[in-house]
This record gives structure tokens, C-alpha cells and sequence, in this order.
């Protein structure tokens, strides 16, 4: 599925809700239409006019001044709007023409242009989200401050630039005067219900947080005003923790096998320990750790001595935490061997990376095609079926290691243009003929671990 993001048509009125109020601010006439002209009778007298457009419904005759209000939405089709203004309207046989009323805008609009500086080229954005927005406003006191606080979506990024727009209603927490550099702009000086953005981004094993506060100028103001455009042209220049509008903690996690690993193979079953590291201002984020087998027979999955669940939450003690890791098949088929799991982090804001670790389990060939001093082989040996062949060589050999499953593989001796394929032996001594094929079937099972292909 994909989610398209239709742009908010700013100027466009399609449906009014108008109320004339008299001095005791009683409502003598209530019209709901998607006309922007109204016609209509009344008794001459000074009146407060009050509309709200793009309510998208009749809001009543009568309404609770305070229940007629606005909530918070993450996208528009058209903007919440509104006017309220005295109005005197006089005695006269003639139509009588009202001066235009403009209505303006309930909520305020901000965009945000977030890029890394070249000289801090390392550090990737990851996402960004609104934070403290109201949730519910009045329409007609957009002053008032909000009951209630709400977050925006989460804008995932990948690169080094990031830019957006949302709306929000209004939100006025007035001023701090003590600010005097944008630097300290940040959590520890705002006030708690001011809005934020939380922009998020990676450096190695460090996840940072910026809060970067809109506001009447970029140091001590945090009104938010409605039918006001808010520009942030943010450039992320480090993670200078005297920065207070920073937040950081690392985080590492590692795998580390009890059986050694050949070239990325399991040779055996051994338990693994998995490492997760925290440092840094982690307990105030809430981080969370979950662990998640990807690829493999869940049956012979187990974390922390529990088996069989394809997602485990892994509990953090404290900034080191070792685990216990399994995954025991009973063989190394083709369909069982291979496996993959992975942990992912996450904190109150959402994801903030995942770590995947893919292993398999084989047997290993070793199979020599040139050994002493040359003499014995010039050839290669390839296996079309095999899960992975690694050529080496010491001073003295050269050789193909060959990772097989339970099914075995099949070996391919190709000699070189100017010799012919002798045999696959068991002994260097060319004893112990397995077979005088250029094609030989290997079974783990039956066969030795090591194999001498004959070329002369």
C-alpha cells in the first residue's frame, strides 16, 4: 500500500456556519451553507457576526460556545477557518450591503527544511515528528491553552536532507526571557507543554535527538500563533552535548558464537550470546529491545532458555546485557541450516534501529587440487549445489572448502587445458579412490572431510 499525501487547498471556503449574536450574546440567527454570500432579515442593532467555515457540518443553532472547536488532524482538505467581529446594522427599506468579512485561518502552518552539514557528513537523519501539539481548540478562542497534547506522524528518512510541512492549531506558551541563545532553546528551559520538533538521526552507535522549538523569534518566544506560516531552515552541525536542545545515547549490539565460525558457517551446535550496550541518556527514551526470529523452523528457536515464540522482549538490566541464543535443528538440511534473527530497538518516539544476524549450519570439504610441490594437480573444483565454496591456499596447497548441507553436493573437477582429471582420492598418496568421474556426489554422511582431486 502506499499512502498519498493530498496538499491542503489554503484559500478554499466550502461550507460556513454564520451566528448573529445580540448584546446579550444570544444567537437570533444560525445559517449553515457552502455559499460565501448570505441574505437575511433581522432587527437593526449592533450585533457580534461570528463564522466558522470548513467545519464540514451544521454545527447547531445554538452550540456550547467551548464544545465548538477544532481537533487536531494530520491532514486537510481544506483548512478550519473564522471570523468574529462587531457589526452594526442599521434601519433602512433597502437592502442594506455588509462590509466583506475575511475569515482567517484556525490553524498555523510550519515547514521544516532539516539538513547535515558537510563537515558532520557522518551523521544520517533517520526521522522527524511534531510534539506537543493541542489536540482540541476552541474555534473561537485559539488563546486559550489546550487541555490536552497530541504528537504528529513520524516522517521516516534515509539521507541527509529532510523537508515537510504540517498544520497544527494554535499553541501559546509565551515567553522565557532568561533564553538568550538558541542553543539552550531546548527541553531543560522550554516550557513542558511547548511544541517541538523531535528530529532524530544515527552517528554510528549513537541515536541523537534534536528539539528544535518554532516560536516568535529563535531564543525566548514559543508562541505559536494561528494563521501564521512557520519557517525552520535547520542545518544538524554535530552532537555537542553543551547543545540543550540535544538528547544522545548509543547503542551496540553484538552476536558472538561459542563454536568458531568458518567463513560465516556453523560447523556445530553451540549456544551464541547476544550483547546489547546502552550508554548514554537511554532510560530517559524508554528504550525497548526485541528479539525476532526471521528465517528458520520456530521450533527450534530459543531465547533465554524458552523455545518455540518467534518474538522474545528482551529485558534491559542495565547498560550491559548478555542473552542467551539457540538454534538447534536436529540437521542440516537444506531447508533447516540456514537461520536469521533480529533485534530491534526501539524508544517512546518510535524505531530506532535494527540489527540482523544470518547464520547457517554445514559440513565442511576440504578438497586439495594442487599440494607439495605442484606436481600433483593443476585443476579447478567447483559445486553448482553447494551452499557456498571458498578458495585458499597455504605455502604449500591450494584448496577448495566446500559448505555442504545434509543432502551433500555435487563436486566438479575442471582440468586445466593442458592436463587430464585422474580421480577423487582419499589419501594424498593418490590411494583410496572415491571415484574416476569428473562429477563425484559427496555425502556427509559417508565420505571424508577431506579430498584429493588428481589432475595430470
Amino acid at each position: 500500500m502506499t499512502a498519498v499525501t493530498h496538499a491542503a487547498d489554503e484559500e478554499a471556503i466550502r461550507d460556513l456556519n454564520l451566528y448573529l449574536l445580540d448584546a446579550d450574546r444570544n444567537v437570533v440567527l444560525h445559517r449553515y451553507q457552502s455559499s460565501p454570500t448570505l441574505r437575511f432579515e433581522c432587527l437593526p442593532g449592533d450585533y457580534l457576526l461570528r463564522i466558522a467555515a470548513n467545519m464540514g457540518r451544521d454545527t447547531g443553532d445554538s452550540p456550547a460556545w467551548e464544545n465548538l472547536a477544532v481537533t487536531h488532524a494530520d491532514d486537510y482538505d481544506t483548512l478550519p477557518m473564522a471570523y468574529e467581529g462587531e457589526v452594526s446594522i442599521p434601519s433602512s427599506d433597502e437592502t442594506v450591503t455588509l462590509p466583506t468579512v475575511e475569515v482567517q485561518r484556525v490553524v498555523a502552518k510550519v515547514t521544516y527544511n532539516i539538513s547535515v552539514a558537510p563537515d558532520a557528513g557522518d551523521i544520517r537523519l533517520h526521522s522527524v515528528q511534531p510534539v506537543n501539539l493541542p489536540a482540541r481548540m476552541p474555534v473561537f478562542d485559539p488563546g486559550l491553552r489546550a487541555a490536552e497534547y497530541t504528537a504528529g506522524e513520524i516522517v521516516g528518512s534515509s539521507s541527509q536532507t529532510l523537508t515537510g510541512t504540517f498544520y497544527m492549531l494554535p499553541n501559546l506558551q509565551g515567553e522565557v526571557p532568561s533564553i538568550a541563545d538558541q542553543r539552550d532553546k531546548g527541553p531543560a528551559n522550554a516550557p513542558a507543554d511547548a511544541t517541538f520538533l523531535r528530529i532524530r538521526a544515527l552517528r554510528g552507535s549513537k541515536v541523537l535527538d534534536y528539539y528544535i522549538y518554532p516560536g516568535g523569534n529563535n531564543t525566548s518566544n514559543f508562541d505559536i500563533r494561528a494563521n501564521t506560516h512557520y519557517r525552520l531552515d535547520i542545518m544538524i552541525r554535530g552532537d555537542a552535548e553543551v547543545d540543550t536542545r540535544i538528547r544522545a545515547y548509543t547503542v551496540e549490539v553484538l552476536c558472538t558464537p561459542e563454536a568458531a565460525l568458518s567463513n560465516g558457517f556453523l560447523l556445530e551446535r553451540q549456544p551464541m550470546r547476544l550483547t546489547l550496550r546502552l550508554g548514554g541518556a537511554y532510560e530517559e527514551t524508554g528504550v525497548e529491545a526485541f528479539v525476532e526470529l526471521k528465517t528458520g523452523d520456530v521450533r527450534y528457536f530459543g531465547f533465554e532458555g524458552q523455545w518455540g515464540a518467534v518474538a522474545r522482549t528482551m529485558e534491559i538490566r542495565g547498560p550491559e546485557n548478555d542473552y542467551d541464543i539457540r538454534y538447534w535443528p536436529p540437521s542440516f538440511t537444506r531447508e533447516e541450516c540456514r537461520f536469521m534473527f533480529r533485534v530491534q530497538i526501539l524508544d517512546r518516539y518510535g524505531e530506532v534501529a535494527s540489527f540482523s544476524f544470518p547464520y547457517c549450519y554445514a559440513h565442511l570439504l576440504r578438497v586439495y587440487t594442487k599440494w607439495f610441490d605442484g606436481s600433483n594437480g593443476k585443476g579447478t573444483v567447483a559445486s553448482p549445489d553447494a551452499l557456498r565454496v571458498v578458495e585458499d591456499m597455504t605455502l604449500a596447497s591450494w584448496y577448495s572448502l566446500i559448505y555442504c548441507p545434509d543432502e551433500g553436493c555435487t563436486l566438479v573437477a575442471t582440468p586445466d587445458a593442458d592436463r587430464l582429471f585422474e580421480g577423487w582420492c582419499r589419501n594424498a598418496d593418490h590411494t583410496g579412490v572415491l571415484s574416476y568421474e569428473e562429477q563425484y556426489r559427496f555425502s556427509p554422511d559417508d565420505d571424508p572431510a577431506v579430498i584429493y582431486a588428481y589432475f595430470r
